[in-house]
């Protein structure tokens, strides 16, 4: 009978455990590609990752295993309270990683971790997309590798403790729609609680995001009962989110009172209305190897494939998919774009505090999103007529065109501007080709093998404009000392 219900759970996940493993194994591959150890001396440490985290990291393993305390730490400059840090840092369950490596191999345990949350991206967002599209499993896989592999988590790895927000993303935003659909309300309850218990600052930015979600969803189809229902069902949603916010509360209440020693008084934002970028300054981070700065000047990485550009569109041009979820999801798209270019909706999403470097560490939702709407227009692709294709097709070359004579500083000729128009037409024939249901099979496969080799080059780019910027350490720098 186990055996039996073993092989059953297997038959129905398969798929999922495909998911988890492609992102992590492209991921690992990038690594060895680039001399990590064991295949050389390089490691995964940058930045702050470097600086300070790893040195948090060993901490958190010491009080585990030799005695130390989690709570206060004799070795913070003249010794200070430690549950700031283990808030903020070290609150994830992949922190238990950490305890499973000797000492010397903490920089691997972090490999490994690194590894891990990769593969929990397409998890978890394969599992979303399962129970709100009726996508088979080749696209499932193709979505979901899209998403674990787009330009925030492949950028933000330097910062682990970010990627379990954007782990959880997808299961928050199945939850409220549970909850709006069913009335049920364990799934967002436990994700959301979970999320500012990891991380309060982007479990925070989550919860703002929650909000929007709640509307988008619930317009995006007609429902009974008018503006009562609406009330009533937003009247649950805003206890049922408090109620999440009192139950992290064992680890939120200590956290402020730590920010009060200092931590808040570091940034003095300038509340004045103003414009962040240009719509056209921003276009250009949808494209392969679009880079530009983890600096103060940054953009948003909101990269998540070129095959994204084309589903998008498909997913507005689609006959089956109603006028009230295309308007709920542009009026969503629109409303992120804001967020993003009005400094103080910005400011407000940040906590009301200028980020220190890494701007914007909310844009995932904003490629979110697009996959979502990206994985409904694949859902749909039977439907759409080829001469929609060739539209989006011509439009994007003379997007892509533009760009290239606009000179942007950090757009590379080849990389950006050339691959970006060899993608573009790749996609463009084969989506034509697999728009028709006889070759849907044959042709989606092929889609598969250039989403890979796309990713992999993506991923590959953006870990070496990293290092070109802050340079990754060596292993040799971290693990003597």
């Amino acid at each position: 009978m186990l055996k039996r219900k073993l092989s059953a759970f297997w038959e129905t996940n398969k798929i999922l455990f495909a998911c988890a493993a492609l992102p992590a194994l492209i991921m690992l591959a990038v690594y060895f590609g680039r001399g990590v150890f064991p295949v050389g001396n390089h490691s995964v440490l940058a930045l702050d990752l470097n600086a300070q985290y790893i040195y948090y990291y060993e901490a958190f393993r010491q009080a585990v295993w030799e005695g130390k305390s989690i709570l206060y730490s004799w070795s913070q400059s003249l010794s200070g309270e430690m549950i700031g840090i283990f808030g903020y840092y070290l609150a994830s369950p992949f922190m238990i990683i950490y305890l499973l490596f000797p000492k010397g191999l903490i920089v691997e345990a972090l490999l490994v971790v690194t590894l891990l949350k990769a593969a929990s991206l397409g998890a978890s967002f394969a599992f979303f997309l399962r129970r709100t599209t009726k996508l088979s499993d080749l696209p499932l896989l193709i979505m979901s590798t899209l998403y674990a592999l787009m330009a925030y988590t492949v950028v933000q790895a330097m910062n682990p403790m970010w990627i379990d927000a954007v782990i959880l993303l997808p299961l928050i935003a199945l939850g409220l729609q549970y909850f709006i659909d069913e009335g049920k309300f364990a799934l967002f309850f436990v994700t959301l609680t979970l999320a500012l218990f990891i991380n309060y600052y982007i479990g925070y930015m989550l919860c703002i995001y929650c909000i929007l979600h709640f509307l988008y969803y619930y317009f995006a189809k007609p429902r009974d009962g008018g503006w009562k229902t609406f009330v009533a069902k937003g009247a649950g949603f805003a206890g049922l989110g408090i109620l999440c916010v009192l139950a992290a509360c064992v680890m939120l209440l200590p956290i402020y009172l730590s920010l009060q020693n200092g931590k808040l008084d570091f940034s003095d934002p300038d509340y004045s209305l103003s414009l962040r970028f240009s719509l056209f300054n921003l276009l250009p981070k949808l494209l392969f190897d679009s880079y530009d700065s983890v600096n103060v000047q940054g953009m948003p990485f909101i990269y998540c494939g070129t095959l994204t550009l084309f589903l998008v569109p498909a997913f507005f041009c689609a006959p089956g998919i109603s006028i009230r979820k295309k308007a709920a999801t542009a009026g969503l798209i629109t409303v992120l774009f804001a967020i993003m270019n009005i400094s103080i909706l910005d400011i407000g999403m940040h906590g009301f505090r200028i980020p220190n470097w890494l701007n914007y560490r909310y844009s995932f939702v904003f490629s979110f999103v697009l996959l979502n709407a990206a994985a409904h227009g694949f859902d749909h692709l039977q439907e759409i007529p080829r001469d929609k294709f060739i539209k989006t097709y011509g439009f994007l070359l003379i997007f892509v065109a533009l760009i290239q004579l606009s000179q942007f500083e950090y757009i590379d000729n080849f990389t950006c501007i050339w691959i970006s128009i060899l993608l573009i037409s790749l996609y463009a024939l084969f989506l034509c080709l697999a728009s028709n249901p006889l070759n849907a099979t044959r042709f989606t496969q092929v889609l598969a093998l250039i989403v890979v080799a796309e990713l992999t080059a993506n991923t590959a780019l953006l870990l070496q404009d990293i290092h070109t910027e802050v340079v990754f350490s060596d292993r040799t720098t971290y693990v003597p000392f």
